[in-house]
Protein backbone atom coordinates (compact mmCIF):
# COMPACT_ATOMS: atom_id res chain seq x y z
CA UNK A 1 0.00 0.00 0.00
CA UNK A 2 1.08 3.56 -0.56
CA UNK A 3 1.92 5.62 2.50
CA UNK A 4 0.92 9.05 1.29
CA UNK A 5 -1.82 10.25 -1.04
CA UNK A 6 -0.88 12.79 -3.71
CA UNK A 7 -2.22 16.32 -3.34
CA UNK A 8 -5.02 17.41 -5.72
CA UNK A 9 -3.74 18.56 -9.09
CA UNK A 10 -3.25 22.29 -9.57
CA UNK A 11 -5.95 24.14 -11.45
CA UNK A 12 -8.94 22.21 -10.15
CA UNK A 13 -10.24 25.14 -8.13
CA UNK A 14 -13.63 25.11 -6.47
CA UNK A 15 -15.73 27.67 -8.29
CA UNK A 16 -18.98 25.76 -8.05
CA UNK A 17 -21.99 27.37 -6.36
CA UNK A 18 -23.50 23.93 -6.04
CA UNK A 19 -20.99 22.88 -3.37
CA UNK A 20 -18.79 19.78 -3.25
CA UNK A 21 -19.72 16.45 -4.72
CA UNK A 22 -19.65 13.28 -2.66
CA UNK A 23 -16.05 12.01 -2.57
CA UNK A 24 -15.30 8.32 -2.93
CA UNK A 25 -14.34 6.31 0.08
CA UNK A 26 -14.08 6.79 3.81
CA UNK A 27 -11.40 5.91 6.30
CA UNK A 28 -11.53 2.19 6.88
CA UNK A 29 -9.31 -0.45 8.46
CA UNK A 30 -8.28 -2.38 5.35
CA UNK A 31 -5.14 -3.28 3.47
CA UNK A 32 -6.68 -1.66 0.37
CA UNK A 33 -7.72 1.55 2.13
CA UNK A 34 -4.73 3.65 1.14
CA UNK A 35 -5.24 3.53 -2.66
CA UNK A 36 -8.90 4.45 -2.24
CA UNK A 37 -8.12 7.24 0.22
CA UNK A 38 -5.54 8.59 -2.23
CA UNK A 39 -8.17 8.62 -4.95
CA UNK A 40 -10.75 10.29 -2.70
CA UNK A 41 -8.42 13.14 -1.81
CA UNK A 42 -7.62 13.80 -5.46
CA UNK A 43 -11.10 13.39 -6.94
CA UNK A 44 -13.12 15.53 -4.55
CA UNK A 45 -11.95 18.78 -6.14
CA UNK A 46 -11.81 17.40 -9.68
CA UNK A 47 -15.32 15.99 -9.53
CA UNK A 48 -16.60 19.34 -8.36
CA UNK A 49 -14.72 21.15 -11.12
CA UNK A 50 -15.95 18.84 -13.86
CA UNK A 51 -19.53 19.22 -12.63
CA UNK A 52 -19.13 23.02 -12.72
CA UNK A 53 -17.80 22.97 -16.28
CA UNK A 54 -20.49 20.64 -17.55
CA UNK A 55 -23.22 22.75 -15.96
CA UNK A 56 -21.80 25.87 -17.58
CA UNK A 57 -21.82 24.14 -20.98
CA UNK A 58 -25.39 22.99 -20.38
CA UNK A 59 -26.54 26.51 -19.44
CA UNK A 60 -24.91 28.04 -22.53
CA UNK A 61 -26.48 25.41 -24.77
CA UNK A 62 -29.92 25.89 -23.25
CA UNK A 63 -29.76 29.65 -23.81
CA UNK A 64 -28.73 29.14 -27.44
CA UNK A 65 -31.56 26.68 -28.05
CA UNK A 66 -34.21 28.92 -26.55
CA UNK A 67 -32.94 31.84 -28.62
CA UNK A 68 -33.08 29.74 -31.80
CA UNK A 69 -36.60 28.58 -30.96
CA UNK A 70 -37.73 32.20 -30.81
CA UNK A 71 -35.90 33.37 -33.92
CA UNK A 72 -35.95 30.52 -36.43
CA UNK A 73 -39.16 28.56 -35.76
CA UNK A 74 -37.54 25.13 -36.22
CA UNK A 75 -39.50 21.92 -36.76
CA UNK A 76 -37.06 19.46 -35.20
CA UNK A 77 -33.88 18.97 -33.21
CA UNK A 78 -31.63 18.91 -36.28
CA UNK A 79 -32.56 22.53 -36.96
CA UNK A 80 -31.61 23.49 -33.41
CA UNK A 81 -28.39 21.60 -32.86
CA UNK A 82 -25.37 20.70 -35.00
CA UNK A 83 -24.83 17.07 -36.05
CA UNK A 84 -24.10 14.69 -33.18
CA UNK A 85 -20.31 14.80 -33.56
CA UNK A 86 -20.25 18.59 -33.58
CA UNK A 87 -22.70 18.73 -30.69
CA UNK A 88 -20.57 16.34 -28.65
CA UNK A 89 -17.37 18.24 -29.42
CA UNK A 90 -18.21 21.15 -27.12
CA UNK A 91 -18.81 18.72 -24.27
CA UNK A 92 -15.52 16.96 -24.98
CA UNK A 93 -13.79 20.33 -24.78
CA UNK A 94 -15.45 21.00 -21.42
CA UNK A 95 -14.36 17.68 -19.93
CA UNK A 96 -10.98 16.82 -21.43
CA UNK A 97 -8.72 18.93 -19.22
CA UNK A 98 -10.21 17.77 -15.93
CA UNK A 99 -10.22 14.12 -17.03
CA UNK A 100 -6.57 14.43 -18.06
CA UNK A 101 -5.72 15.77 -14.60
CA UNK A 102 -7.54 12.84 -12.97
CA UNK A 103 -5.71 10.35 -15.18
CA UNK A 104 -2.38 12.01 -14.41
CA UNK A 105 -3.10 11.76 -10.69
CA UNK A 106 -3.87 8.04 -10.98
CA UNK A 107 -0.71 7.44 -13.01
CA UNK A 108 1.39 9.39 -10.52
CA UNK A 109 0.05 7.30 -7.67
CA UNK A 110 1.04 4.15 -9.59
CA UNK A 111 4.47 5.55 -10.47
CA UNK A 112 4.05 6.10 -14.20
CA UNK A 113 2.50 8.28 -16.88
CA UNK A 114 -1.06 8.53 -18.14
CA UNK A 115 -2.17 8.09 -21.72
CA UNK A 116 -4.82 9.99 -23.66
CA UNK A 117 -8.29 10.52 -22.19
CA UNK A 118 -9.82 11.49 -25.55
CA UNK A 119 -11.87 8.30 -25.83
CA UNK A 120 -13.16 8.72 -22.29
CA UNK A 121 -14.13 12.35 -22.92
CA UNK A 122 -15.91 11.32 -26.13
CA UNK A 123 -17.79 8.57 -24.29
CA UNK A 124 -18.91 11.07 -21.63
CA UNK A 125 -20.05 13.55 -24.28
CA UNK A 126 -21.98 11.00 -26.34
CA UNK A 127 -23.65 9.65 -23.23
CA UNK A 128 -24.99 13.11 -22.47
CA UNK A 129 -25.88 14.53 -25.87
CA UNK A 130 -27.50 11.55 -27.60
CA UNK A 131 -30.31 11.03 -25.06
CA UNK A 132 -30.69 14.80 -24.80
CA UNK A 133 -31.22 15.07 -28.56
CA UNK A 134 -33.68 12.18 -28.50
CA UNK A 135 -35.73 13.84 -25.78
CA UNK A 136 -35.75 17.20 -27.58
CA UNK A 137 -36.90 15.48 -30.75
CA UNK A 138 -39.75 13.82 -28.84
CA UNK A 139 -40.65 17.24 -27.43
CA UNK A 140 -41.34 18.50 -30.94
CA UNK A 141 -43.53 15.49 -31.69
CA UNK A 142 -45.47 15.85 -28.44
CA UNK A 143 -46.01 19.60 -28.86
CA UNK A 144 -47.73 19.34 -32.24
CA UNK A 145 -46.04 22.49 -33.58
CA UNK A 146 -46.53 24.63 -30.45
CA UNK A 147 -43.06 26.14 -30.00
CA UNK A 148 -43.95 27.68 -26.64
CA UNK A 149 -44.66 24.18 -25.41
CA UNK A 150 -41.38 22.98 -26.93
CA UNK A 151 -39.55 25.75 -25.05
CA UNK A 152 -41.17 24.72 -21.77
CA UNK A 153 -40.20 21.10 -22.36
CA UNK A 154 -36.63 22.09 -23.22
CA UNK A 155 -36.32 24.08 -19.99
CA UNK A 156 -37.60 21.13 -17.96
CA UNK A 157 -35.28 18.75 -19.78
CA UNK A 158 -32.19 20.87 -19.13
CA UNK A 159 -33.16 21.20 -15.47
CA UNK A 160 -33.30 17.40 -15.29
CA UNK A 161 -29.85 17.06 -16.88
CA UNK A 162 -28.39 19.66 -14.50
CA UNK A 163 -29.89 18.09 -11.40
CA UNK A 164 -29.08 14.45 -12.07
CA UNK A 165 -27.27 13.49 -15.24
CA UNK A 166 -24.34 15.87 -14.95
CA UNK A 167 -23.68 15.11 -11.30
CA UNK A 168 -23.63 11.37 -12.02
CA UNK A 169 -21.44 11.86 -15.10
CA UNK A 170 -18.90 13.95 -13.18
CA UNK A 171 -18.64 11.34 -10.43
CA UNK A 172 -18.31 8.41 -12.81
CA UNK A 173 -15.90 9.86 -15.34
CA UNK A 174 -13.46 11.44 -12.90
CA UNK A 175 -13.20 8.01 -11.23
CA UNK A 176 -12.89 6.31 -14.62
CA UNK A 177 -10.10 8.67 -15.68
CA UNK A 178 -8.21 8.10 -12.43
CA UNK A 179 -8.54 4.32 -12.85
CA UNK A 180 -7.36 4.55 -16.46
CA UNK A 181 -4.33 6.52 -15.30
CA UNK A 182 -3.44 3.80 -12.80
CA UNK A 183 -3.76 1.21 -15.57
CA UNK A 184 -1.70 3.25 -18.04
CA UNK A 185 1.11 3.56 -15.49
CA UNK A 186 1.55 -0.21 -15.20
CA UNK A 187 4.30 -1.22 -17.67
CA UNK A 188 3.70 -3.67 -20.47
CA UNK A 189 4.13 -7.14 -19.04
CA UNK A 190 3.07 -5.96 -15.60
CA UNK A 191 0.28 -7.53 -13.56
CA UNK A 192 -2.89 -6.13 -12.04
CA UNK A 193 -5.56 -7.20 -9.60
CA UNK A 194 -9.13 -5.97 -9.25
CA UNK A 195 -9.94 -4.32 -5.90
CA UNK A 196 -13.41 -3.42 -4.62
CA UNK A 197 -13.58 -0.17 -2.62
CA UNK A 198 -13.89 -1.34 1.01
CA UNK A 199 -15.83 1.80 1.96
CA UNK A 200 -18.37 1.54 -0.87
CA UNK A 201 -19.81 -1.84 0.06
CA UNK A 202 -20.25 -4.88 -2.16
CA UNK A 203 -20.00 -4.56 -5.94
CA UNK A 204 -21.73 -7.77 -7.14
CA UNK A 205 -20.89 -7.22 -10.81
CA UNK A 206 -17.20 -7.07 -9.93
CA UNK A 207 -16.99 -9.87 -7.37
CA UNK A 208 -15.76 -12.31 -10.03
CA UNK A 209 -13.18 -9.76 -11.15
CA UNK A 210 -11.76 -9.60 -7.65
CA UNK A 211 -11.77 -13.39 -7.37
CA UNK A 212 -9.88 -13.69 -10.66
CA UNK A 213 -6.71 -12.69 -8.82
CA UNK A 214 -3.70 -11.31 -10.67
CA UNK A 215 -3.80 -10.93 -14.46
CA UNK A 216 -1.25 -9.69 -16.95
CA UNK A 217 -1.88 -6.16 -18.21
CA UNK A 218 -4.16 -6.32 -21.25
CA UNK A 219 -6.00 -9.45 -20.20
CA UNK A 220 -9.73 -9.12 -19.59
CA UNK A 221 -11.30 -9.69 -16.20
CA UNK A 222 -14.52 -11.78 -16.06
CA UNK A 223 -16.71 -8.73 -16.82
CA UNK A 224 -14.78 -8.21 -20.06
CA UNK A 225 -12.98 -5.13 -18.76
CA UNK A 226 -9.22 -4.64 -18.73
CA UNK A 227 -9.45 -2.16 -15.88
CA UNK A 228 -12.00 -0.51 -13.61
CA UNK A 229 -14.63 0.82 -13.59
CA UNK A 230 -16.83 -1.95 -14.97
CA UNK A 231 -20.11 -0.01 -14.97
CA UNK A 232 -21.57 3.38 -13.97
CA UNK A 233 -21.31 3.78 -10.22
CA UNK A 234 -18.50 1.22 -9.92
CA UNK A 235 -16.04 2.39 -7.27
CA UNK A 236 -13.45 -0.33 -7.92
CA UNK A 237 -9.80 0.15 -8.85
CA UNK A 238 -7.50 -2.08 -10.84
CA UNK A 239 -4.26 -1.98 -8.87
CA UNK A 240 -0.71 -3.00 -9.70
CA UNK A 241 -0.31 -6.52 -8.32
CA UNK A 242 2.29 -5.41 -5.77
CA UNK A 243 0.34 -2.35 -4.56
Amino acid sequence: AVAEAPAPAAGAADESPEGPGEPFGEEVDSADASPFQARAEVLEAHERELSRRLKRTLADEQNELLDLLRRTKPTGVDELLPPVDGHAARWVASAREVLAECAAAGATWAGGKAGSVDDLAAELARGLVQPLRDRIDRSFAASDGDLDDVADRVRALYREWKGQRLVEAAAHYTAAAYAQGVYDAVPTGGSLRWAVDPAAGPCPDCADNELAGTLAKGEEFPTGDRHAPAHPGCHCLTLPADA
